[in-house]
């Protein structure tokens, strides 16, 4: 639907201007995306305000994002997966994080989640697509990039634990977003779709 519309829209413009055909499949793509950013926004808005947990969805959104443009790994099959898919998972630890008791086991299972996710970085990341191979170079300095956010998302929540308990919550949404960006990198393993992450290639011998 998005993709049809694009090129539709793409197409009544490029009447209207002196735009080459053969560059409309790049203009049609960058609106699909577009307008796939915004569609995601809005219903990230929507369902964490109708769920009484806008700045939880919007904390795990940071983390995730921040942490899966770095390390690659799994991607849906479409826009429409995509947004159904990632909505529900960040409004549903947003809403599980908000229904947890303030204290010990909020900021311990935020502690684990961060933690768990600097590990799965540390051992598998960056992934690397099988159409689009990557030299050594630019697999280790993209590493060092997935290194550096990893390391950080662990160093802000562990501090923030202890400096802010009553807000252990947003940790936890925080260490959510971290532990689901990290996931989608053991992901390509398991299915195959995606392609080998570093991790997985270097420990062959």
């Amino acid at each position: 639907m998005l993709h049809k519309l694009s090129f539709r829209i793409v197409a009544a413009l490029m009447v209207r201007s002196d735009c080459q055909d053969k560059d409309a499949e790049i203009y049609a793509y960058g609106l699909e995306c577009f307008l796939a950013g915004v569609l995601q926004l809005l219903a990230l808005a929507v369902t964490g305000i109708t769920c009484g947990c806008a700045g939880e969805t919007a904390l795990f959104s940071l983390f995730f994002t921040s942490l899966k443009r770095n390390i690659g790994g799994y991607h849906a099959g479409s826009h429409w997966s995509c947004i159904g898919g990632y909505t529900v998972a960040a409004v549903g630890a947003a809403r599980l994080a908000k229904s947890l008791p303030l204290g010990c086991l909020s900021s311990g299972l935020a502690f684990c989640g961060v933690c768990t996710a600097s590990f799965l970085v540390w051992r598998y990341a960056p992934a690397v697509h099988p159409h689009h191979p990557k030299t050594a170079g630019e697999i280790a300095r993209s590493r060092s990039v997935c290194l550096r956010v990893a390391a950080t998302h662990a160093v802000l929540i562990v501090l923030a634990i202890p400096l802010f308990p009553g807000l252990s919550c947003f940790w936890l949404s925080a260490a959510g977003g971290s532990f689901a960006a990290a996931v989608t990198l053991v992901i390509p393993n398991v299915r195959g779709k995606e392609g080998e992450a570093y991790g997985a290639q270097s420990s062959d011998p």
